[in-house]
């Protein structure tokens, strides 16, 4: 019974809060945690639900600064800040996409941050063997 009130009360503040989501087939995530398909529930300690800024499809935006990727399955996973690289004069580019010296914001997809497995110069080298060319402006040929 017990764990039947928490799941109710993990998924209404999930479908209440501004902040969440659902991804068709894996689950629900919200302020407090992380409800399965599956029914495990993965909930948030309450130090890390008072640090939340934004829940986005790609991750979680904390006060802290210490923000987390999450996977297609919606596990959480720490980003190294070291990967990717910045060109001064043009923008920088990481592992959700680009930010570029005029504004401009590249955004990758999930499933392509996912496949992502190291960066250089040239290009970004990806899981699957589709490695990507990037032009001189950080986009994506």
């Amino acid at each position: 019974m017990r764990i039947l009130i928490v799941v109710a009360a993990v998924v209404a503040v999930a479908a209440a809060s501004p902040i969440g989501f659902a991804r068709k087939g894996v689950g629900l995530i919200g302020r407090s945690g992380i409800v399965t398909v599956d029914g495990r529930i993965i909930p948030f300690s309450r130090e890390f639900m008072d640090d939340i800024v934004e829940i986005g499809e790609s991750g979680i935006v904390t006060k802290s600064g210490k923000n987390y990727h999450l996977t297609l399955d919606l596990q959480r996973t720490k980003r190294d800040v070291t990967n990717g690289f910045t060109r001064p004069q043009i923008g920088s580019i990481g592992y959700s996409g680009a930010v570029l010296t005029d504004g401009t914001i590249i955004q990758f997809t999930p499933e392509f941050i996912e496949d992502i497995l190291y960066f250089g110069e040239s290009g970004i080298i990806t899981k699957s063997g589709k490695n990507v060319q990037l032009t001189a402006d950080l986009k994506r040929v």
